[in-house]
C-alpha cells in the first residue's frame, strides 16, 4: 500500500484498535493457476510484541487457496472532500479515508478443534455487545456438520501498515471548514471522518 509520510500511522496501539474495531476484513491471496482471489471475512487478531496473528474461516466450497503470501485489508470510514470546502484557492477534489493492511503468510487450518475455537471466539467477540448474547451452544451433530462446511486460516504478520488520510496537509482554517461541511452532509462515513479530523486537532 502506498502511504505518503504525512498519512502514515505507525502507532501500534492505534493500528490494532482500528483493525479490531473494523475486523470484517478482505483476505487477498494469489494462486499461480487462478490468479488473485479475495474473500470478505470476520477476523480475530492476537497481537504481541512479536507481531500479529490473525484467524478466520471461509466456506470449504470457496476455491481460494490458503497458502503462501496473503494480504488482509481492514477498511474504515471514507469521504469525498470537495475543493469548495477549502479556504485556499486552486485546490482539487480528494478523498479522506482510513485503512490498515496486514501482510503475512497464510496457513490452512482444518482440525475440528481449531475450527471450533475460531468460531467460538468470533461468536463471543461479536455477541458480547448484545443485551442478550447467544451462547453459541448447538447440538453436537449440528455443530459437527457446520464445522465440516468451513476451513480455517491463520496469518502471521510480516508487515502492518496504516493509512490515515485526514486532511493533514491542510491549514487549520480549511480543516475546520471541511469538518463543518462533512457534518452538514451527515452520512455515517462523513460524520466519522469529521470526528477523526477533529480529534487530530486536539
Amino acid at each position: 500500500m502506498y502511504v505518503p509520510q504525512p498519512f502514515a500511522c505507525t502507532d501500534e496501539k492505534e493500528l490494532l484498535a482500528f483493525a479490531t474495531a473494523n475486523s470484517f476484513a478482505t483476505l487477498v491471496t494469489r494462486d499461480e493457476d487462478d490468479g488473485i482471489s479475495a474473500t470478505h471475512v470476520p477476523v480475530l487478531i492476537d497481537a504481541t510484541s512479536e507481531g500479529w496473528t490473525l484467524h478466520g474461516h471461509i466456506a470449504r466450497a470457496n476455491p481460494q487457496r490458503l497458502e503462501g503470501e496473503a494480504l488482509l485489508i481492514f477498511s474504515g470510514p471514507h469521504a469525498y472532500i470537495s475543493p469548495t470546502w477549502y479556504i485556499e484557492p486552486n485546490r482539487v477534489p480528494t478523498w479522506d479515508y482510513v485503512a490498515v493492511h496486514v501482510r503475512g503468510r497464510v496457513e490452512r487450518r482444518e482440525s475440528p478443534d481449531d475450527l471450533r475455537e475460531i468460531v467460538k471466539r468470533l461468536t463471543r467477540q461479536h455477541e458480547a455487545t448484545l443485551p442478550r448474547p447467544w451462547s453459541g451452544d448447538l447440538p453436537p451433530d449440528i455443530e459437527d456438520k457446520l464445522l465440516r462446511a468451513i476451513v480455517g486460516f491463520r496469518v502471521v504478520s510480516t508487515e502492518v501498515r496504516g493509512a490515515f488520510k485526514l486532511s493533514q496537509r491542510d491549514s487549520l482554517e480549511t480543516k475546520t471548514s471541511v469538518i463543518a461541511a462533512l457534518r452538514q452532509r451527515g452520512s455515517a462515513n462523513e460524520n466519522a471522518i469529521a470526528d477523526l479530523i477533529a480529534r487530530s486537532l486536539r
